[in-house]
């Protein structure tokens, strides 16, 4: 479904609430947003040795920078809404403690923040989910590893300063109206 989007720098931060109707919408500072099906390669050859996926043709990484917010919405409105629980597939996880999410509730309060461990196979993948007895995440800070892909930039396994890493699927709660 996101075919006419690959490899573009300007994926639609509402498709998965427009287009898809799941109920995500992502925020970044302006930089833009990528789907990618060829691992990120046209960005820099490296990055073909680098990453994986945990579904093809469905991996994320924001524009120019490590960081992208991810909110609900109701399934194809535009009414805010909040989730019980969240969880990421990401590729490439190397360091502690730096690939993380960050929870926040419907009134801006922070819920916790939690870390991918990291990648332990040769599939490369991590993931990390938190549930809640009750819906209250409203929004999501998704922090990839310490840096922002580029044409220039080298994961630490490539001899870069880096800690490069990408997104793939995410588990999500159905999400439901805020009150």
């Amino acid at each position: 479904m996101a075919d006419p989007f690959n490899d573009r720098n300007d994926f639609p931060a509402d498709f998965f609430n427009t287009t898809v109707t799941v109920g995500s919408v992502y925020a970044t500072d302006g930089s833009g947003f990528r789907n990618d099906s060829a691992l990120f390669s046209e960005v820099n050859p490296t990055y073909a040795e680098e990453f994986n996926f945990f579904s093809p043709t469905k991996t994320f990484a924001p524009v120019g920078s490590n960081l992208i917010d991810q909110l609900f919405q109701v399934a194809g409105q535009p009414t805010p809404a909040v989730v019980r629980g969240f969880g990421i597939v990401f590729s490439d996880v190397d360091l502690p403690d730096q690939t993380t999410i960050q929870l926040f509730a419907e009134d801006g309060s922070q819920l916790g923040t939690f870390s991918a461990p990291v990648r332990s196979d040769a599939a490369g993948l991590s993931f990390v989910g938190v549930t809640f007895a009750d819906a209250i995440i409203a929004r999501v800070r998704i922090t990839l590893g310490t840096g922002a892909l580029g044409a220039a930039v080298n994961d630490i396994t490539s001899g870069g300063k880096a800690d490069l890493v990408v997104f793939d699927n995410v588990i999500y709660g159905e999400p439901r109206a805020a009150f």
